[in-house]
């Protein structure tokens, strides 16, 4: 009996340590709900600050065009490959589209159609600034060499890649069919004209990014699909 009260009271004290431990601490609640962010924390620049894993060496950046979330990360992942897209290059949590989890500071943005495009648009300028030398997009094989004006890479990823007031410059822009067995010339900058990048192949540990299945919920077909 004496044994049975004596484990009911630790178990009751220790219940209230933990309950009050917080609070006497300064700990923050984890149950808490985390409040959602607005689009306006996630410009540009925040995610140029932010970075996990830039592109390192020159001609490591793969764009893409619409429906090719998937295939482009899969052809970046194979091994040895030095290539790097928009899903390697931050913290996994950034790449979080579950509208109902309370925890996910993202939820509000990705529930949005315009600040979700804000949000990876401010992400792919980011990506862009970073790009050194040689950059290349991948387009569906039917497309081939023909790359859609519009969307994302058209309207935000290759407008940075011309320009030249930052750290970094791009010179040349390739185009590639999704095999990466087809290959060529799409902008060359003016004065400018195509020189071997000189790439070494690096075995690469990804540490940041996320995989080609949440790659793909941000695509046609997707449940947080995004204007690439």
């Amino acid at each position: 009996m004496f044994l049975r009260a004596f484990s009911v009271f630790t178990l009751m004290e220790a219940a209230a340590y933990a309950v009050t431990l917080p609070t006497l601490t300064g700990t923050a609640n984890l149950a808490r709900d985390v409040p959602p962010d607005p689009v306006s924390k996630y410009t540009t620049q925040w995610f140029l600050d932010n970075v996990c894993s830039p592109p390192d060496v020159p001609g490591a950046c793969l764009f893409y065009t619409k429906g090719l979330s998937v295939q482009a990360q899969k052809f970046a992942a194979t091994p040895n490959s030095f290539l790097k897209t928009i899903w390697e290059m931050w913290e996994n949590y950034l790449y979080n589209d579950n509208k109902d989890d309370l925890n996910n500071p993202l939820r509000a943005i990705m529930a949005d159609d315009e600040d979700r495009y804000e949000y990876f648009s401010n992400m792919s300028r980011a990506m862009a600034a970073m790009c050194d030398y040689l950059a290349s997009v991948m387009v569906r094989d039917e497309d081939f060499p023909e790359v859609r004006p519009d969307g994302i890479w058209g309207q935000v990823e290759f407008e940075q890649l011309k320009r030249d007031d930052g750290e970094k410059r791009v010179d040349v822009i390739t185009v590639i069919n999704t095999d990466g067995t087809q290959e060529a010339d799409y902008w060359v900058r003016p004065g400018e004209r195509k020189r071997s990048a000189n790439v070494s192949v690096i075995p690469r540990q990804v540490e940041c990014g996320t995989t080609a299945e949440v790659a793909g919920h941000f695509d046609v077909g997707g449940r947080s699909p995004v204007d690439w």
